[in-house]
């Protein structure tokens, strides 16, 4: 039942042929909702994008002219570990179907980038070239491990926080230098971002990376140097 946004837009663009013209996400966003306040609704378009401030003013504005509601009772219980292509009838007019939360971003990430050359890279041209991942106990985690290790065959020690949790092992998944502290250190970066200079750069990997919650935004280390969400 997890997908991070990406995939979730991945899914949005492709599946059946990319005909959605748009999909709603239930996400852990940093939007002030739900018991934690970390829990939002994004909407995202056609292409999987954010919607744009155009279609969230309309949004708004029909938002205020609602006087009633309706509720879905005594449909299906939706079991998110049947198998692919199982379906659910939630009212004559909408089904919910299962299915694999990999499959539609693999594709996608298959059309932009050569993987045949990246697991050549990390098998034998890449000698010397080493991975760290941090998940931040998020939704990329699961597809973290999909994409670098079964796919690209990297250890997986190169993951770091790579299992979900509800609560997100009692951390703030924002990576910045703050919270995502152990792989910035494992990067040979002090707190402010700027280089440890105790710390041989040909010691640490390669190449760093966290996400926040939903996957979507990430802090990039390099051996002494690191680049914000904002900038990356």
């Amino acid at each position: 039942g997890i997908m991070s946004t990406p995939a979730v837009s991945a899914a949005i663009r492709t599946r059946e042929g990319g005909k959605a013209q748009g999909g709603i996400v239930l996400t852990a966003s940093h939007n002030p909702g739900g018991p934690g306040e970390d829990f939002g609704i994004k909407y995202n378009e056609g292409f999987g994008q954010p919607a744009g401030e155009e279609f969230t003013e309309a949004l708004y504005a029909r938002s205020l002219e609602i006087s009633s509601y309706k509720t879905v009772q005594g449909s299906s219980d939706v079991d998110l570990s049947a198998p692919v292509g199982t379906t659910y009838a939630l009212t004559p007019n909408s089904v919910v179907t299962i299915i694999d939360p990999f499959d539609d971003y693999l594709a996608t990430l298959k059309k932009c980038f050569d993987f045949d050359k990246l697991r050549k890279f990390t098998a034998d041209e890449g000698e010397g070239f080493s991975l760290l991942y941090d998940g931040m106990h998020g939704a990329g985690g699961p597809f973290a491990r999909r994409v670098f290790v079964e796919e690209l065959g990297l250890p997986e020690e190169s993951l770091l926080r790579c299992d979900p949790r509800p609560d997100f092992g009692k951390c703030h998944p924002d990576p910045n230098l703050t919270y995502a502290a152990s792989l910035v250190r494992k990067m040979g970066l002090r707190s402010d971002g700027s280089s440890d200079p105790a710390v041989d750069p040909t010691s640490v990997p390669t190449l760093g990376a966290a996400n926040d919650g939903d996957g979507d935004r990430n802090l990039i280390a390099g051996a002494g140097c690191f680049v914000t969400p904002s900038d990356s």
